[in-house]
C-alpha cells in the first residue's frame, strides 16, 4: 500500500497537536480515545450519536483548530466538498420540516472529531472526523501517512430542487462521469458490466470493517476503448483526489501501473434522473462504491476503501512483525 513520508503527515501531526493542546480537560476526555480500542473501526455514515468531541461541544478555539485538522486531512477540493456536506444538514432540515418529517436531528454542529492515541506506541495515531454523510479516517505512523480510508462522502438531497440552493449538487462529478461511462458501453460490454438488474438500496459493503465482497466482477478495463479507460481513470481520481495531494498523486500513479485486466467497473440500475443506480470500481489496491437509490433516487452514498488495508491495519501489522 502507498505510504507517504512528506510534509503532509507532519502537517497532520502539527494540526492534531495544536488541537489537543487547545482542549479543556473535559474536551480531552471526549476527543482522545485509545488507539487499540475497537472504537477506531466503528465508522458509519448515518445520523447517530458518536464517540468523540462534537463541534457543538467545542469552545471557539477548539473549533478553529478542529477546522485546521479537517483541512490537512483532505485536499483543498476535498475540504470544500466536506464543508458542503456538513452544511447540507441545514438544507435537509428545511426540506424535512416542509414535509413535516422529523426522523433525525439535522445539525451541522453534530460532527465529531476523534483522536486515537496509543498508550504504548506514540509513533502511531488515528484521526476520525465523522457525522451524517461524512466519515474521514486517517492513520499516521511516525511521519508517514499510511491510510486515508474508509473515506465516505454522501449527499441528501443529491440535487436540491427547491429554495435558495436550488440546483446545488455536491457530488455531481461522481454521478455524471459514471453515467457517461455507462452510456458509452456497447452491448457486449454491458453484458459484463451489469451485475444486478436493479440497484441495491445501499452500499453493499455498508460500514463493514473490511471489504469482503467479490471484487473482480464487472467489465475489466482491458475490454474498454481508450476513451472509456480514460474516463474510468478520471472517475477513480475523483475519489483519490479527495485526499492530501502528494498521497493522492502517488496512489493515482500506482493504480495506472496495474494491468488493465485487474481494473473492474460494475453497474446496476439506470442512469436516468430519478431512477436508482449503483456502481463499483475495484483495483488491486482500492475499492470504490456508489449508490443513489434512496429518497426517490436523490440521495448519494460514495466511498473509497483500501482493499485489505482500511485503517492501515495490515500496514501496521507488517511494521510490528518486521520491527518487533
Amino acid at each position: 500500500m502507498t505510504r507517504i513520508k512528506s510534509n503532509e503527515s507532519n502537517m497532520i501531526l502539527n494540526a492534531v497537536n495544536s488541537f489537543i493542546d487547545s482542549l479543556s480537560k473535559e474536551s480531552k476526555m471526549l476527543a482522545i480515545i485509545d488507539f487499540d480500542s475497537r472504537e477506531r473501526f466503528n465508522w458509519h455514515y448515518i445520523p447517530k450519536a458518536r464517540k468523540g468531541l462534537s463541534i457543538l461541544d467545542m469552545a471557539e478555539q477548539e473549533k478553529s483548530n478542529a477546522k485546521k485538522i479537517l483541512q490537512v486531512l483532505l485536499s483543498p477540493s476535498g475540504y470544500v466538498t466536506a464543508e458542503k456536506i456538513i452544511q447540507h444538514e441545514t438544507i435537509l432540515k428545511e426540506i424535512e420540516a416542509s414535509k413535516k418529517i422529523s426522523r433525525f436531528i439535522r445539525d451541522p454542529m453534530l460532527y465529531y472529531f476523534s483522536i486515537f492515541v496509543s498508550s504504548t506506541n506514540f509513533d502511531i495515531l488515528g484521526i476520525r472526523v465523522e457525522g451524517h454523510h461524512l466519515s474521514i479516517n486517517v492513520t499516521v505512523e511516525k511521519n508517514k501517512l499510511i491510510s486515508v480510508t474508509p473515506n465516505f462522502f454522501g449527499a441528501n438531497p443529491a440535487l436540491v430542487k427547491l429554495g435558495q440552493n436550488q440546483g446545488l449538487r455536491i457530488l455531481d462529478k461522481e454521478e455524471d462521469l459514471s453515467n457517461e461511462i455507462f452510456l458509452s458501453l456497447k452491448k457486449d460490454q454491458l453484458s459484463r458490466a451489469i451485475i444486478y438488474d436493479e440497484a441495491p438500496d445501499d452500499l453493499i459493503t455498508k460500514a463493514d470493517f473490511q471489504v469482503l465482497v467479490d471484487k473482480e466482477v464487472g467489465l475489466s478495463a482491458d475490454l474498454m476503448s481508450n476513451a472509456q479507460i480514460k474516463k474510468l481513470y478520471d472517475l477513480i481520481d475523483i475519489y483519490i483526489n479527495r485526499n492530501p495531494i502528494s498521497f493522492s498523486q502517488k496512489l493515482s500513479e500506482q493504480i495506472k501501473k496495474f494491468g488493465k485486466e485487474r481494473i473492474f467497473f460494475a453497474w446496476a440500475g439506470s442512469p436516468e434522473l430519478g431512477k436508482g443506480n449503483y456502481y463499483r470500481i475495484s483495483t488491486p489496491s482500492i475499492y470504490i462504491e456508489y449508490d443513489n437509490t434512496q429518497d426517490e433516487a436523490n440521495h448519494i452514498h460514495s466511498v473509497m476503501r483500501f482493499i485489505d488495508d482500511d485503517f492501515g491495519v495490515n500496514s501496521l501489522f507488517e511494521h510490528y512483525k518486521n520491527q518487533h
